[in-house]
């Protein structure tokens, strides 16, 4: 006998049936049947990674078990049943494929993926939503979550330039673990990053104190900057061959002056040579004021590659920089879809100011927009050399979602 879709949903059915099904199944619910669900799927990509085709086929069949009794689950219920799942994805399918179903055309897999995500959009945008990140499952794993989430954050600038700060941000987060696995009394809520809510909580083993004393054990063996250590090595000086600086009394004996053209020191001017009125005296020569020592000055004028106190936005930093730029964008002045990106680069003034605003990204409208609203922005902090404001530059990359 070879089965149908339909038999297979009436055999689902049966196993549910309380004149003879099975106990088992009729004891399951929504909630019950999440780790099943969760099993097969990645013993699915399991079997793709390992390009295992003949486990493939037998894990894909454990996966639509997990599709069609959830959809007996909801038919019971009264809320739907698997045919109207085969429905829905069906008119979804047909819906984001003009370019097949309908008249529209895509030359390539890129305007094919922007046309889906246009139309994806717009369907959402029906949807009541306060955040960006409202579409991002709490149910995710913590590590796809928090790559959607930043996925989603990168679309209005919110992104790093390299790895370095990344690296600094992580350290940062484990040392605020050990400080709060470190207290005493140890304040478990803290400790967990999230914490579901209580209508969340699904099959959710809590652990034990022996569970947290070993975490914590385990917290505390690891060297404290071992992590960054590992990836960036620290870079290692130079060593230099310095002349330490003269004592007060062996700056007095030494003359001031110029070099001649053959390289010897040119004395000059020494002062009186008479002491008391006797040749080769001090006589009248005033006193030298060790305490104003010349000193090299920060040249203000030119713009800085290198400072001691780099510029920063003085509301919020990067972050409350970029939400400020997200906040003046002008989306209807770009003509454009799909992710745009650039780099805006310009030099903070000594006052707070910026000039030579320059984005160099590959879509003029997106470049000028982000230009307007860059020199539009007030409120920086100047850089600082030497304890003096000087000019210095500033790099901003930036990535935003156009439909």
């Amino acid at each position: 006998m070879y089965y149908s879709i339909q038999d297979f949903i009436q055999l689902i059915a049966q196993l549910r049936n309380p004149n003879g099904g099975c106990p088992w199944d009729l004891k399951q619910n929504y909630e019950s049947m999440i780790p099943c669900l969760t099993e097969e799927t990645y013993e699915v990509i399991d079997a793709i990674q390992k390009k295992d085709i003949v486990n493939l086929r037998e894990e894909l069949g454990d996966l639509l078990l997990q599709v069609v009794f959830f959809s007996q689950l909801a038919s019971e219920d009264g809320y739907f049943t698997f045919d109207d799942v085969l429905n829905d994805i069906s008119k979804k399918i047909v819906r984001r494929h003009p370019h097949v179903f309908g008249d529209a055309t895509a030359g390539n897999e890129e305007e094919a993926l922007a046309r889906w995500n246009s139309i994806k959009a717009q369907e959402k945008s029906v949807q009541e939503k306060r955040s960006i990140l409202d579409d991002i499952p709490n149910a995710f794993p913590a590590l796809l979550r928090a790559q959607k989430m930043q996925k989603q954050c990168s679309k209005i600038g919110f992104d790093w330039d390299d790895v370095e700060p990344v690296l600094a941000k992580v350290e940062e987060e484990l040392q605020e673990v050990r400080d709060e696995i470190n207290q005493t009394p140890r304040n478990q809520e803290k400790i967990e990053e999230e914490k579901p809510k209580e209508d969340e909580e699904i099959h959710e083993s809590k652990p034990d104190e022996q569970s947290i004393q070993d975490l914590a054990q385990k917290v505390d063996d690891i060297p404290q900057q071992q992590t960054i250590q590992d990836l960036v090595p620290e870079p290692k000086a130079e060593p230099k061959n310095e002349t330490p600086p003269p004592t007060n009394d062996e700056k007095k004996d030494v003359a001031t002056g110029v070099k001649t053209q053959e390289g010897t020191k040119d004395t000059g001017y020494q002062g009186d040579q008479r002491r008391d009125g006797v040749e080769g005296g001090q006589g009248n020569q005033s006193k030298r004021d060790d305490s104003k020592v010349v000193e090299n000055k920060v040249d203000t004028n030119i713009v800085h590659t290198s400072v001691d106190v780099e510029a920063d936005y003085g509301n919020g930093g990067l972050n409350g920089f970029r939400a400020k730029v997200a906040e003046n964008f002008d989306s209807e002045a770009v003509q454009g879809e799909g992710m745009l990106t650039t780099t805006v680069k310009f030099v903070v003034e000594t006052n707070g100011t910026v000039s030579q605003v320059k984005a160099t990204g590959s879509n003029p409208d997106f470049n000028r927009e982000a230009e307007r609203v860059v020199r539009s922005i007030k409120g920086w902090k100047p850089a600082k050399k030497g304890g003096v404001n000087v000019r210095s530059y500033y790099s901003l990359p930036l990535k935003m979602q156009f439909q």
